[in-house]
């Protein structure tokens, strides 16, 4: 297995992780668009968004001000205020960029006003 490889399934578990990568990051306004947009906890993309970011970052391809990252809190979390923020706090340490620009309620669904707040 060639070391381009390898690392591409260290930093974002796959090979087709990596390609996409590289596709947006032949310009920067191509990555702003793919990976400053959409993730969620539901779509298990955090941890693979934020490496893509981080990366980006470290390359020189843009900056984390340059970046408009949004996620959003998934339904099991909106029980109340106390699950609400430990899905915050996860997304968080999952993503790993800082701070989220935008927070969004996935679905209204359960207790999403004690969510909200």
């Amino acid at each position: 297995m060639e070391a381009s490889t390898d690392r591409a399934r260290s930093v974002f578990g796959n090979e087709q992780d990596e390609a996409t990568y590289q596709k947006a990051v032949q310009s920067k306004e191509r990555f702003l668009r793919r990976f400053g947009d959409d993730t969620a906890t539901a779509y298990h993309n955090e941890e693979a968004v934020g490496a893509a970011v981080r990366r980006a970052i470290a390359d020189g391809i843009c900056t984390r001000e340059d970046l408009f990252v949004t996620s959003k809190l998934w339904v099991t979390d909106m029980r109340d205020y106390t699950t609400a923020m430990a899905g915050i706090d996860a997304s968080l340490a999952r993503l790993d960029v800082g701070y989220l620009d935008l927070y969004l309620e996935h679905q209204a669904l359960n207790d999403y006003f004690a969510a909200w707040r």
